[in-house]
């Protein structure tokens, strides 16, 4: 068993442990020895020369019993005790503390326990009647002593010395047994305090990665729900601007020829009046966006979306080139001078979407209409050229609008993802750390459950009675 003992305790990782069973192994197979307690140091040392004088090595130990754990050393000293006497003083035999304290290091005590009366002989000075003294004080502790623990009188000590002698070989080997359960039970404590410690930090651990997991689906529903409210806004706000706008264009048309009637030269009709259309369209364009863009801001407050989201609609200022298109190229080049001048296109360009849809139909189609009316000859051709115009800018908002609002619909759909994502870049390295520490504890647990099932399984082997039944 001895061997056995000490592999597990050095395979549980408690070479302490295996120091201590060695000591002990060397203490008991030498001569009887016993642990003299008690919590007055005069007290053990006396009766320890009284057991000396009876012929058994003694070791003794100073405790307090009220403390929380014995002295520093004393356990070790304890394994290689083959019995324990407690030696309590005549003065106060077995008071309360004594008492409470017993049945604390019963575990760690010999079998072979009794609690002695010490200082007997202070009796010849302090009473007329020594003997009777000590037999009363000897009744009263006699109900006192806790159990597992004998009372042993004073007279008694020799008989119980010569008992402990005759018995000696069958001391060695339950002292033995009882030392290597006491080394083994306390190893497995600490194997199972680490395999607690380890999986609380592996819960803690998990849950911080669920906490990662919770922060990524909550900017996920919450930029979905801010695209919601987006689309939402910006659809409706938009078919109202339209409405508005076709409504506007209407009038518009059914001024141009009361307009251009009323103006005698029909050169200054030809100058004017794509500068005028494009006035007129430019003023009611600004104006209405600006509302559009109040009103979607509005519902997004109103829909409680975050300021700091509620931003993406902010971009969609409304903003127009600032001067007219001039160029006669072809439609590329006239698309490649709108965004050199800032207008239209580099809006799309630069995702402000609404506006730029808006300012490109309107240069473009004020572009068509200048070069019509230069050819005019009548002012016929002027009119029809004007009002085809204004036909034309109506069809283009439309159109581009809602091609804009279907780009912005499927641009939004990836909004919570592309929210979530950013959020899981930010949080990477700590995301990557926290995952590297729950590695490291998961393989801590997994290498104390091995130690743990290790040591059970020796400590079966070695003896039911070490506890590993």
């Amino acid at each position: 068993m001895e061997r056995h003992v000490d592999q597990a305790l050095r395979a549980a990782g408690d070479p302490a442990g295996a120091t201590a069973w060695r000591q002990a192994l060397a203490e008991l197979g030498g001569e009887l020895r016993v642990a003299v307690l008690s919590a007055q140091g005069g007290t053990g040392a006396r009766l320890a020369r009284t057991l000396a004088d009876r012929g058994a090595q003694t070791v003794v130990l100073q405790v307090d019993p009220e403390a929380d754990a014995l002295p520093l050393g004393a356990e070790d000293r304890l394994f290689g005790a083959h019995a324990l006497v407690w030696a309590t003083p005549l003065t106060a035999p077995l008071g309360a503390a004594e008492r409470l304290f017993l049945p604390r290091i019963a575990a760690l005590a010999p079998a072979r326990r009794v609690v002695v009366l010490a200082d007997v002989h202070l009796l010849d000075q302090l009473s007329d009647d020594p003997a009777r003294e000590a037999s009363e004080v000897l009744d009263r502790l006699e109900g006192l002593v806790p159990e597992g623990w004998s009372l042993l009188e004073p007279d008694s000590l020799q008989s119980w010395v010569d008992e402990l002698r005759r018995d000696l070989p069958d001391l060695v080997g339950a002292r033995s047994a009882e030392v290597a359960g006491i080394l083994l039970r306390d190893a497995l404590e600490r194997i199972e305090e680490a395999c607690t410690r380890e999986r609380s930090a592996i819960e803690e651990i998990e849950g911080l990665l669920a906490q990662e997991d919770a922060a990524l689906d909550r900017i996920r529903r919450e930029g979905e729900r801010t695209a919601s409210h987006l689309l939402a806004s910006m659809r409706r706000r938009t078919e109202e601007l339209l409405l508005d706008l076709r409504a506007f264009l209407d009038g518009l048309h059914d001024d141009v020829r009361p307009q251009v009637e009323a103006i005698d030269e029909l050169e200054t009709v030809r100058r004017t009046l794509p500068h005028w259309v494009h006035h007129v369209v430019e003023g009611f364009l600004i104006d209405r966006l600006g509302q559009w863009r109040a009103e979607v801001l509005t519902d997004l407050r109103i829909a409680r979306v975050d300021p700091a989201d509620a931003e993406r609609a902010s971009l969609l200022v409304p903003a127009l080139h600032a001067a007219p298109l001039s160029s006669s190229g072809g439609w590329r080049q006239r698309l490649g001078v709108t965004a050199a001048v800032g207008g239209g296109a580099a809006m799309l360009f630069l995702g402000l979407w609404i506006p730029g849809v808006v300012a490109l139909a309107g240069g473009l189609t004020w572009s068509a209409l200048g070069r019509q009316a230069r050819r005019s000859a009548t002012r016929e051709h002027l009119i029809d050229a004007a009002c085809t115009a204004v036909r034309r800018m109506g069809e283009d908002a439309d159109r581009l609008m809602r091609d804009q609002l279907l780009h912005m619909e499927a641009e939004l759909a990836a909004l919570g993802t592309e929210r979530a994502q950013d959020h899981a870049s930010a949080r990477e390295e700590e995301r990557k750390r926290i995952e590297e520490r729950l590695a490291f504890h998961r393989a801590g647990h997994a290498d104390q459950v091995a130690v743990r099932d290790d040591l059970l399984g020796r400590m079966a082997v070695i003896d039911p009675g070490t506890g590993g039944e």
